[in-house]
């Protein structure tokens, strides 16, 4: 199973630049990680060789669920916002621009989208997306930001949880850092198709 520890979530909440240091501080984020664990029993960390050191790890839906509680936060600081948009905006602005090409040194998001148990998935359906992605592809050469744009209409994705305003920013946050040319490589493409699952369910 895919668990990410409380300093994990931490990190990706610094690297996504939404810690201010008042009201979204080291405390306040273990405090979301705690609530939102509740539900289960806290596992020993691995990384104790004592046992004895007991964090908070988080499933892929505890951890949607801790967002969402950053989000109401957040929520609480703006003017008349909803949970459901500035969640939208933590999404698109801040956890998927930020985060998706940030090392964690095997912690956080990217290993989350990347692990095993999501690229098996990938390889069980692979006969599906390679045409796909090839359908999208100017030449069948790489997927351009209009062949990802056409893919995600055409694939009815856009919904209130991933609007419009989200293709564009997930698809210049999974380009790689040498890519000059703005279009996706298949692996690249397949990111994008796991970061979409972080805006529309909490266990792609």
């Amino acid at each position: 199973d895919m668990h990410i520890a409380d300093v994990q979530f931490w990190q990706i909440c610094v690297a996504a630049k939404m810690c201010d240091g008042k009201v979204l501080g080291r405390e306040a984020v273990k405090d979301i990680v705690a609530q939102s664990t509740m539900s289960e029993d806290r596992m020993v960390s691995p990384s104790s060789a004592s046992g004895h050191q007991v964090d908070s790890w988080m499933s892929p839906a505890q951890f949607i669920e801790g967002l969402v509680r950053v989000a109401h936060l957040k929520s609480q600081q703006g003017a008349g916002a909803s949970v459901p948009d500035v969640l939208r905006a933590l999404l698109a602005d801040h956890i998927v621009p930020k985060c998706l090409n940030i090392d964690f040194s095997g912690s956080g998001f990217v290993p989350l989208i990347r692990s095993p148990a999501v690229r098996n998935v990938f390889v069980k359906y692979q006969k599906y997306l390679v045409p796909i992605y090839e359908h999208f592809c100017p030449g069948n050469c790489r997927m351009d930001l209009k062949g990802f744009e056409n893919f995600v209409v055409e694939g009815r994705l856009l919904d209130d949880a991933f609007a419009q305003t989200d293709v564009r920013a997930l698809f210049r946050a999974v380009q790689q850092d040498d890519d000059a040319a703005l279009t996706l490589l298949y692996h690249e493409f397949l990111d994008a198709v796991a970061a979409i699952t972080a805006f529309k369910s909490p266990a792609p």
